[in-house]
């Protein structure tokens, strides 16, 4: 009954098929069915109801489950959420790019798998070293229009700052020492 079904739909130019009143026992039924008559069909069968199924479900359904499987079966709802991280982390061991790898490590900070599409390529290495898709702000910027061995501005005021706190703090009472050193000099 349910490859005839899945025949029926096919021959009509379904392009997916969502199950009413569904069961978790036969959702997993339907959609191995789906994935054994052709393995692109490994989502064809979806249910009403969203947090079907568990990772051992997905696991009976097909074994050697993908990096983009498992972030199929997240995005389109069939994991129960109590196995979220569970398909998370079987998400990170299937990782192969760097990539994957930060968008599963994304997914662990809570963020949403639809954020996580939206992010390209560099935003996602960004998050890899900093934890955050926060932007870096450089905080020295090269001067290019200085000659070398001048400081740019932003060094300046960190050295003026730092000049004028040693300039504040006790004096030096070291005879050997001249009054003029006593005194940071700025460059």
């Amino acid at each position: 009954m349910p490859l005839q079904s899945i025949n029926i739909a096919l021959g009509n130019g379904w392009k997916g098929a969502t199950l009413s009143n569904s069961s978790p026992v036969f959702l997993k039924r339907m959609m191995k069915v789906s994935y054994q008559k052709n393995p692109e069909l490994l989502f064809f069968v979806q249910a009403d109801k969203s947090n079907q199924l568990t990772y051992d479900d997905l696991k009976e359904i097909k074994k050697d489950l993908t990096f983009n499987e498992l972030k199929t079966a997240i995005k389109n709802a069939l994991i129960v959420e109590s196995e979220y991280s569970i398909v998370v982390d079987a998400m990170h061991r299937q990782a192969i790019s760097a990539e994957d790898i930060t968008f599963s490590e994304a997914l662990k900070y809570g963020y949403t798998i639809t954020d996580l599409d939206k992010r390209t390529a560099q935003e996602l290495r960004n998050f890899h070293k900093n934890n955050s898709f926060k932007p870096i702000k450089n905080t020295i910027k090269p001067n290019t229009a200085s000659p070398a061995g001048v400081h740019n501005e932003e060094y300046q005021s960190v050295f003026e700052e730092i000049t004028n706190e040693v300039n504040r703090m006790k004096p030096i009472n070291n005879k050997n020492i001249s009054k003029a050193s006593r005194n940071i000099d700025a460059p």
